[in-house]
């Protein structure tokens, strides 16, 4: 269950309907979310448990057993009230052949081009098991092309030593305008949003 609020990681990405996005899967919420708005998400974890979870929010929701998911599947209250908007599960439920679950490392595993890349706050969980965070910067960024967007949920985490001006990578900038568009609706936590440059 994430405790981001989807509306600000859809306005910080700028979602539109071109898109494919490479997400953090986690238990499926918010490829679920991204999957209304854009042409196609690409969803990865390492953890099968959380992919399980995904996998019964996807097949509810592909058998329209709406209340079931609304119901079963553990969310907060915001993002529950976000999913209840009427048509929303129908809109997501009619592109769910666009969603791909892949059990992998999203810093590492391959897959088709996307144009934004949602990595909730994996940059610096992960970043900090396996180096730094300018390091899993520099190993995302491979994936996106120039002009792609980069969302992290945990932008307050982020050392400033690392993201100054001697750590942050060649090709990459803040983008203030959707980080702020994302900061006026999101809860909890402190998004960024990067650009490839």
């Amino acid at each position: 269950m994430t405790n981001e609020t989807i509306e600000a990681i859809v306005a910080g990405l700028d979602s539109k309907p071109t898109d494919t996005i490479r997400s953090i899967c986690s238990d499926g919420e918010v490829p679920l979310a991204l999957l209304e708005y854009v042409d196609r998400v690409i969803a990865f974890d390492k953890d099968t448990e959380a992919l399980d979870e995904a996998r019964l929010s996807i097949d509810l929701i592909s058998r329209g057993q709406y209340d079931k998911f609304l119901e079963d599947v553990p969310l907060y209250t915001f993002n529950q009230e976000y999913f209840s908007i009427e048509g929303r599960l129908d809109r997501i439920r009619a592109k769910l052949g666009n969603l791909e679950i892949i059990e992998g490392d999203i810093f590492e595993r391959e897959s088709d081009p996307a144009n934004k890349i949602y990595l909730s706050n994996a940059l610096t969980f992960f970043g900090a098991v396996n180096g730094s965070v300018t390091d899993s910067l520099r190993k995302i960024i491979r994936f996106l092309p120039p002009g792609g967007l980069l969302y992290v949920s945990d932008g307050r985490k982020m050392r400033l030593e690392e993201l100054g001006y001697r750590g942050m990578p060649e090709g990459l900038e803040v983008c203030p305008d959707l980080t702020e568009a994302a900061k006026r609706v999101e809860q909890f936590w402190d998004p960024k949003v990067f650009r490839r440059v």
